[in-house]
């Protein structure tokens, strides 16, 4: 399901879903999107988990918290995945996402901006980076 679905069904029933304890959630787009708009309702994201079969895929747990403070650019578009988990893997995402983004990186204001984060995010882990190809 894309993030705009899962958004539109959270925003339909918004007090249901502040009763949750847990809400695990795959968006397949808009991972952006995604992350603000949960911000914005006031969930909370306690992980991010990175999976790769075939395709990288993101799984969320989210909590509602009242009084949320808004989320960093950075977490808006890196996302909250714990380097801890699989170091490899996450350079693997990083790498992949700097590849498609750098053909495409001067159309548009927006894929630049994430042509940035995802340079910057695979400078800022490079002595994470061991055969990760």
């Amino acid at each position: 399901m894309g993030a705009e679905t899962i958004i539109k069904i959270i925003e339909d029933s918004i007090d249901k879903a502040k009763q949750v304890k847990q809400l695990i959630l795959q968006p397949q787009s808009k991972l952006s999107f995604f992350r603000k708009k949960m911000n914005e309702f006031g969930f909370l994201c306690k992980n991010e988990t990175l999976l790769l079969d075939d395709k990288f895929y993101h799984v969320f747990s989210y909590y509602y918290q009242k009084d949320l403070l808004p989320i960093s650019e950075r977490e808006i578009n890196i996302g909250f995945i714990s380097l801890k988990k699989n170091p490899q893997l996450y350079l693997q995402w990083v790498k992949e996402n700097i590849l498609k983004l750098e053909p495409i990186s001067k159309q548009s204001t927006e894929n630049y901006v994430l042509y940035q984060y995802f340079n910057q995010e695979l400078l800022s882990n490079q002595f994470l980076d061991m055969d990760v190809d």
